[in-house]
């Protein structure tokens, strides 16, 4: 059911399936419950009417939210990749009114290279109010081809999961956006680096109130 999110793809007696089968098993792994998360978080909003049928109940949800917060494995970046995310978290910082951290996980528990909200605190973001996203293209989030002699289609892919989460973002209404360490990289200084976020930002939707 996990991998029919990842690829967009829905059949209802499939999901059905599934979760009457986890209904009948109170004992699952703990990866397994972080999926579960997933799926009912993407069912719930790509497919709201037939998933009212067999929609898990609000305290079974809370239960699953809590598990994933505590427990989902993030791929964690390289050093370097990460010293470029502290970059863009304090540019990002001069630029919106809001508190900003980095590997942080939003309302929903699931973790983005920035994140910025209306919280004051670093460690809680089950109280904020959600600015933006920001997702930082490099090794840790994308795959590329080993095949020296492949030139058709991209050099480059999303990895599916990742893919897959930032969907899951955009559809819960989080503002995203995404860019390239390259891109990063590529801008001269930091005023360009914080006239570049600032015009990704309000391109993407952050309200001009939010924006320094």
């Amino acid at each position: 059911a996990w991998t029919f999110c990842v690829l967009d793809l829905y059949h209802e007696g499939l999901f059905r399936a599934v979760f009457a089968r986890v209904a009948d098993t109170p004992v699952q792994e703990s990866e397994t419950l972080c999926q579960l998360y997933e799926v009912h978080l993407t069912l719930a909003k790509s497919q709201e009417d037939s998933y009212k049928d067999f929609e898990l109940d609000e305290e079974t949800v809370s239960s699953l939210r809590h598990h994933y917060k505590k427990h989902h494995v993030r791929a964690k970046p390289a050093r370097s990749s990460e010293r470029l995310h502290d970059d863009v978290a304090d540019a990002l910082a001069q630029v919106i009114d809001g508190s900003v951290s980095t590997s942080s996980p939003t309302n929903m528990g699931i973790f983005v290279d920035v994140w910025a909200s209306t919280s004051k605190s670093r460690r809680s973001s089950s109280s904020s109010t959600p600015i933006v996203a920001i997702e930082v293209d490099g090794p840790h989030s994308i795959i590329r081809s080993m095949d020296p002699l492949e030139n058709n289609g991209p050099a480059a892919r999303i990895r599916g999961e990742i893919a897959f989460r930032r969907r899951l973002l955009q559809k819960c209404g989080t503002v995203m956006v995404v860019f390239s360490e390259d891109k990063w990289r590529g801008l001269d200084g930091s005023r360009d680096r914080r006239e570049f976020l600032r015009k990704i930002c309000k391109a993407a939707g952050v309200s001009r109130e939010r924006l320094v």
